[in-house]
């Protein structure tokens, strides 16, 4: 009976949280579905990249996700040293000048 308890204990515990996220994906893809279907592989969910995202679900039309920074890039993507050798990393742009988190093409 106690194991029981402990295993509903933590289903709820993690499992709504796991909904809750996926809920806001859903939500994301209802107006940005292209965007939501490109995503490039490992970038799992929008907001990871796109911080800011809950508040522009409770008003989408004042509200607007941060733009995604090389700071923001740099909690899943560590610069190794094949990366700081190609001289194009060394021009002080945002990640996002170059690169997407979307496959547009």
């Amino acid at each position: 009976m106690k194991t029981r308890l402990i295993l509903v204990s933590f289903l709820l515990t993690f499992g709504l949280a796991f909904v809750s996220m996926a809920s806001a994906d859903e939500q994301c893809a209802t107006c940005h579905a292209a965007e939501s279907e490109n995503l490039i592989p490992g970038h799992q969910d929008c907001a990871s990249c796109h911080l800011g995202y809950d508040a522009h679900l409770d008003n989408p039309m004042e509200e607007f996700p941060k733009e995604v920074t090389t700071e923001t890039c740099q909690t899943c993507h560590e610069p190794t040293e094949e990366f700081k050798a190609d001289p194009h990393h060394d021009m002080g742009m945002e990640c996002s000048a170059c690169h997407t988190i979307h496959d547009n093409g």
